[in-house]
């Protein structure tokens, strides 16, 4: 029974250093982002970026619907509101 009992704490025990691992690297991100809110906030900025560099990515025609395209191609929506939009999209970071 001894043996079984070991088996189960060493299994244990890696599920713990899982957890540290996986919250160190947490922290690292964090701090590499400059703290929690630009962490929380960096897949939305990468959208941010991407929308600005989509018309030069563009080939050809788009399978989107209409207004997720409009919203990431159309110049007259201003990055404000394209900003306001996705402030309602919550990502993993978010959790």
């Amino acid at each position: 029974m001894r043996d079984g009992q070991e088996s189960a704490d060493s299994s244990d025990d890696d599920d713990d250093d899982d957890d540290d691992t996986r919250v160190a690297a947490l922290l690292a991100g964090v701090r590499a982002a400059g703290g929690w809110l630009p962490y929380v906030a960096a897949p939305r900025n990468e959208l941010v970026e991407f929308r600005r560099q989509l018309p030069s990515l563009q080939r050809g025609p788009s399978s989107v619907p209409a207004k997720v395209e409009r919203l990431f191609t159309d110049l007259g929506v201003p990055d404000e509101v394209f900003r306001h939009v996705l402030a309602f999209w919550r990502s993993a970071r978010n959790y």
